[in-house]
């Protein structure tokens, strides 16, 4: 009989002491340590905003609101009597039926207001009125059928992607700083989009309205809009705005102007727009404005019309109903167009310059000089019913050189001073020629 060696017992007792050891030491306490602790969010902590399920309502405190349904007055809207309030319409409507106050409406001083997404209509006073609050923001809404402003917004607000239609006083109505931005005003009885001074338009879209298209006060900047079918002017700034790249088409008075009813200080900086088919000027301008590359066509006046100390360059006015062009004094006029107009071509009053422009086919005369002290420079004037050039029989001190005029059915040059026109020495006039080969730097050309 074999007998295990005493090294191997040693061993097999060692191992069994250490996995008892180890099953020992393995087990814990099974009392719980505690009550089981939540698991699960709250529901504030998965919705932390504030449901509106009835009108009226009031929101007095700053936090963020929504709407569960489509609501309608009782016979009140909601109010905001807090700052820092974000109200979410969540797509649905707020129906003024019955309604005796504005849709949504804030107390005055209140500021950082946001309200979004949604529809308010039919209000009895405005549908947004947030005149009183700084600071706020108003997105993606649409306010129709009340029967007085659609959205008012207060200093320093902002008006984004919004419409305001079928309102029965102003669409859109911002105060002073506000930026109104890619909106729809359409068809509401007086005015589409007003805003104070130093404000922003930009990509909106005025159609229909009963008063003036875009209306804005001084130094506001307005980009890329339209305005069209307007019952009065298509756009009308104040001084110190700049206009770029807007459209004016069939207003029922002017297409773009800063006139207010008497000759004041307003000045514009106007570019690359178009005012065409409206009711009066294309282009009605009071003083010291600046109109480069623009077209007015087809109006039912004049196609561009300044008073004092204006710049217009790069321009063509054609087909309009009255004069092409017409500039009172201390104005430049350099390298426009005016052509097939009813009447002038181009008039001008007093101490102004025109250079380097084209005057071709217009009803009656070409360039018109009504007045004293003008310089016609270099103009290209031809197939004019009228005078090419003329000037009045009372004018002096002006000063015609270097300028082409042909194949107009009356004079070439009609200016008092040339030979065979009294009184000599009226007018400064250059040489008028027929052949270049002979002629001095300051010559006249009648082809």
């Amino acid at each position: 009989m074999k007998f295990l060696k005493p090294t191997y017992i040693i061993t097999a007792v060692l191992c069994g002491l250490s996995l008892s050891t180890q099953l020992s030491l393995g087990q814990g306490s099974l009392t719980p340590p505690g009550p089981p602790a939540p698991t699960m969010k709250t529901l504030a902590q998965i919705e932390p905003r504030t449901p509106i399920d009835h009108l009226p309502f009031t929101i007095s405190q700053p936090g963020s609101y929504y709407l569960t349904t489509n609501l309608t007055a009782n016979p009140g809207g909601l109010g905001i009597w807090a700052s820092g309030v974000t109200l979410d319409l969540m797509g649905f409507e707020v129906n003024g039926e019955g309604g005796s106050a504005a849709g949504i409406g804030t107390l005055p001083g209140v500021a950082n207001i946001c309200i979004r997404n949604g529809s308010v209509r039919g209000w009895s006073t405005d549908g947004i009125d947030l005149s009183g609050a700084r600071n706020s923001l108003l997105q993606d809404l649409r306010v129709s059928e009340n029967f007085g402003n659609g959205i008012l917004v207060g200093t320093g607000g902002v008006v984004r992607s919004c419409s305001a239609s079928f309102n029965n006083g102003d669409g859109i109505v911002g105060s002073e700083a506000c930026s109104i931005l890619d909106c729809v005003a359409l068809t509401n009885n007086a005015n589409g989009i007003r805003t104070g001074a130093a404000g922003v338009v930009r990509h909106c879209s005025a159609m229909s309205n009963g008063g003036i298209g875009v209306m804005t006060d001084r130094g506001t900047t307005i980009n890329d809009c339209s305005a069209s079918f307007n019952g009065s002017s298509g756009i009308k700034a104040d001084s110190g705005s700049t206009l770029t790249g807007c459209s004016a088409y069939l207003n029922k008075s002017h297409g773009i102007t800063d006139y207010s009813g008497v000759l004041g200080t307003p000045g514009l900086a106007i570019a690359n727009c178009a005012a065409t088919y409206n009711g009066q000027d294309g282009f009605l301008l009071s003083n010291g404005s600046a109109v480069k590359q623009c077209l007015a066509k087809g109006n039912k006046l004049h196609g561009i019309e300044t008073y004092y100390g204006s710049t217009i360059t790069d321009c063509s006015a054609n087909d309009n109903k009255g004069t092409g062009i017409a500039i009172q004094a201390q104005c430049t006029l350099n390298n426009c167009t005016a052509s097939g107009n009813s009447t002038n071509g181009i008039v001008v009053e007093k101490q102004c310059a025109i250079a380097n422009c084209t005057v071709i086919y217009n009803h009656m005369n070409g360039i018109l000089v009504k007045n004293n002290g003008n310089r016609i420079d270099g103009n290209t004037v031809t197939d004019n019913t009228n005078d090419g050039i003329s000037v009045a029989a009372t004018a002096t001190k002006n000063v015609v050189i270097r300028n082409i005029s042909g194949a107009n059915t009356g004079f070439q040059y009609r200016v008092p001073g040339i030979p065979g026109q009294p009184p000599v020495g009226a007018n400064v006039v250059g040489p008028i020629v027929t052949d270049a080969s002979t002629a001095n730097a300051w010559a006249n050309f009648s082809p």
